[in-house]
Parts: structure tokens; C-alpha cells; sequence
């Protein structure tokens, strides 16, 4: 069974069906009440196709009800979600009644870091890309940023700037938007509640904040500043175009904050530094670190991995293993995927000379390319992200 939200309700549609499909399933598909139209398209396009009859099925209504029901029938052998962490756990406990193997991708409060040496235009181009797409409801993109107190007046210069080029209108009459409405009602006054509290706690607007207009539910791109981390604009998901930002000093404070979080989808780092990245990878507890990036998927994966427990409750194993470690996925920028792309045939070489475990065996120039602090499980992280690129 894949019950689906209604942010992407055709692209998950696929996400969830795919897998069942592959592995010579069938599927019972309950999209969101809110966007039923796309799965009953897409069932029309199955039948079209001459999948047999009851491979994928589709049923509709509340969450609360039909997805209840589904998810406590005894002949369901998994259910799959998408959508908030109250869903999820209602969907946990009425799978619980038949020990139904369960799989949740729920809420999401992705931290960016913006180190000292990052490119600022690569990070304000990157971090707005992620927050106003879909408006930002979307679980894995950045909500919270944490900025280095060196160049924290120069990054809000350049966010501002980028924030008020944002494009907001209906898609229905124009074609070059950056950004629609929120979904309903109940999310614009959630949105401007949050803004509100944030506010109220002592935190600056430096731009937007506002309901845009009497009609439709479109909300202004917003900045926050003057954040800290008790503040809920901090803690709580927003799924609205909403940025709050948080000064550092010390990286340790940073990654310490990007932690402090019941979520752990994702995270982004911007940073020009190799070792720095490597130690950020390391210490962030989130299931997927991009960087110098959108937090945007290089291919459609079809599960996600995540720490603590809100984000993902349990990943699809491939073997018992998978089901008692936690997992991270890497994204890297263009430019260091060609770095790593120019020493793959050297690190393969070495790897399948068979260097001994301690650094003082590896040849000078390969220390050079790992620094001194540079560990054997960079080495890996690195030869997994080549091998993965050269698609081994």
C-alpha cells in the first residue's frame, strides 16, 4: 500500500508504485484528498497500458479514514507513507495490529551551513532554489540556515537581493514563476502564525512576512534574522517560503544547532574546503548532506534515509543489516565530483594494490590530497562517491 501526500502527487505516485511493481507486487495506491486528480489520471494510463487488472489499484478518501483501513488490513504486506509525522504515527499503530512491515517518509527541517570560504553566490543562488521550490513545501529542502557571523552582512545582502527577484503568481496565467500558492487555507494561516510566533519570540523580518493579495493563498518569500535556536521557527517545520537564520562563530556550534532537531532528513553544507566537508559529512546526523547544492535528488531514489526517529521509521533492507544501521547519502557539487573524478584511476589503482591500513603507506602525493587529518573513512566516503559517479 503507498499512501501519498499532496505536495508531489504524481511523482510519488511513481515512487511508491515502482518498487511493488518491480519486485512483482501489487499495489494499493490512496492519494492525498487534497490532490486525487493525478493518481486517477495516472490509473486511467495503467489501464490503458494493459496491466492486468488489480496489479495497481487505487482507492480514495481521508487519510484518517482509508489510510487507517488500509494500513491495518491483515493482507497488506507493507505500507509506505509520505506525508506529516502524526500520519505516520497513526499509520504505525494500525499496522502494529498485524506486525505489518512499514516503511515513512515524514517531516523534514533541513539545516544549510555556510562556512566562511563558501561561495556566496553558489550558496544564495543554491538555498533560495531550495526554499522556494513548491512554494517550500517540500520536506527536504533547506529551513533553517546557519551562517558564519564573517560573513554573515554580505550573505543577507545577496539573499535579500535574491529573495525580491522571486516571481510569485498564479501558474495558471503565467509561466515563468518562481513560486504559486500554498496549498490551502489552513496553510497560509499556519505559515503567518509561524511568522507571527517567530516575531514575537525576537526575530527580524527583513523581508516579506505577508499574505500576498485577497485571493489564492500566496504568501510572500520571507527572511528571518536575529534567529536563535529555542526559537519554534528554528524546531518547527514551516512547509511555507519561510528562511530563518542563525549566526555562528564556532563550526562545533554549528553542527551542534543542525543537530538539535527531532528531524534528520537533510542537511547542505557550503564550504571550498575538502577537510572541512569531510568533517561536516561526519558530523551532521542527517540522512542526506548535499554540497555545495540544491537539496534536490541527482536520480529518483525510491527510499530515503534518515537518523533520530521523526524522519524515517524504517528503510526498505536489502538484507537484516540495513534494518539496524543508520545511513547517509552524499551529494556533491559538480566541481568536486570532478576532482574526485580525477584521482579515481589513482585511488583505484591504490585501493587494488592493496595499501595497508596506516597512512604513512600511502604514496606522498596521495597524503598531500588527504591532508594530515584526513582519515580512512574519508577515503571511503571518497572512493564510494567515484565508484557511484563512474556508476559502478
Amino acid at each position: 500500500t503507498g499512501i501519498l501526500p499532496w505536495n508531489f502527487p504524481f511523482f510519488l505516485i511513481a515512487r511508491k508504485a515502482a518498487p511493488a511493481l518491480l519486485t512483482g507486487n501489487t499495489i494499493v495506491v490512496k492519494p492525498s484528498q487534497l490532490t486525487p486528480e493525478n493518481a486517477y489520471v495516472f490509473a486511467q494510463i495503467v489501464d490503458e497500458v494493459g496491466l492486468p487488472k488489480g496489479v495497481f489499484n487505487l482507492v480514495n478518501g481521508r487519510g484518517s479514514v482509508i489510510g487507517h483501513e488500509l494500513a491495518a488490513k491483515p493482507k497488506v504486506g507493507m505500507v509506505r507513507l509520505t506525508g506529516s509525522v502524526e500520519a505516520g504515527i497513526q499509520t504505525m499503530a494500525a499496522a502494529s495490529a498485524n506486525v505489518t512491515k512499514v516503511s515513512l517518509e515524514l517531516g523534514g527541517k533541513a539545516p544549510g551551513i555556510v562556512m566562511p570560504d563558501a561561495d556566496l553566490d553558489l550558496a544564495v543562488k543554491s538555498i533560495i532554489a531550495s526554499r522556494v521550490i513548491n512554494t517550500g513545501q517540500v520536506c527536504n529542502c533547506c529551513e533553517r540556515v546557519y551562517v558564519h557571523s564573517s560573513i554573515k552582512e554580505a550573505f543577507l545582502e545577496k539573499l535579500l537581493a535574491g529573495f525580491k527577484q522571486v516571481k510569485v503568481g498564479d501558474p495558471n496565467q503565467y509561466t515563468d514563476l518562481d513560486m504559486g500558492p500554498l496549498i490551502d487555507a489552513n496553510a497560509l494561516k499556519s505559515v503567518e502564525e509561524k511568522v507571527k510566533k517567530a516575531i514575537e519570540q525576537g526575530a527580524e523580518l527583513l523581508c516579506g512576512g505577508h499574505r500576498i493579495g485577497t485571493k489564492g493563498y500566496f504568501f510572500e518569500p520571507t527572511i528571518l534574522t536575529n534567529c536563535t535556536q529555542k526559537m519554534d521557527i528554528i524546531q518547527e517545520e514551516t512547509f511555507g517560503p519561510v528562511l530563518p537564520v542563525v549566526e555562528f562563530t564556532e563550526v562545533e556550534d554549528a553542527i551542534a544547532w543542525a543537530n538539535d532537531c527531532e528531524y534528520g532528513l537533510t542537511s547542505s553544507i557550503y564550504t571550498q574546503n575538502l577537510d572541512m566537508t569531510f568533517k561536516l559529512i561526519r558530523a551532521l546526523k542527517f540522512g542526506e548532506t548535499y554540497v555545495n547544492r540544491e537539496n534536490f535528488e541527482d536520480t529518483p531514489i525510491t527510499v530515503r534515509t534518515g537518523f533520530r526517529i521523526r524522519p524515517l521509521l524504517l528503510r526498505i533492507d536489502k538484507a537484516d543489516k540495513d534494518a539496524i544501521v543508520a545511513h547517509k547519502d552524499v551529494t556533491f557539487d559538480s566541481v568536486l565530483s570532478e576532482l574526485m573524478a580525477k584521482y579515481d584511476e589513482l585511488i583505484f589503482e591504490i585501493v587494488c594494490l592493496g595499501i595497508h591500513n596506516k597512512k604513512g603507506d600511502m604514496p606522498a602525493w596521495f597524503r598531500e590530497v588527504l591532508k594530515d587529518n584526513c582519515t580512512w573513512e574519508d577515503l571511503y566516503i571518497l572512493l564510494n562517491a567515484i565508484l557511484f559517479r563512474l556508476g559502478c
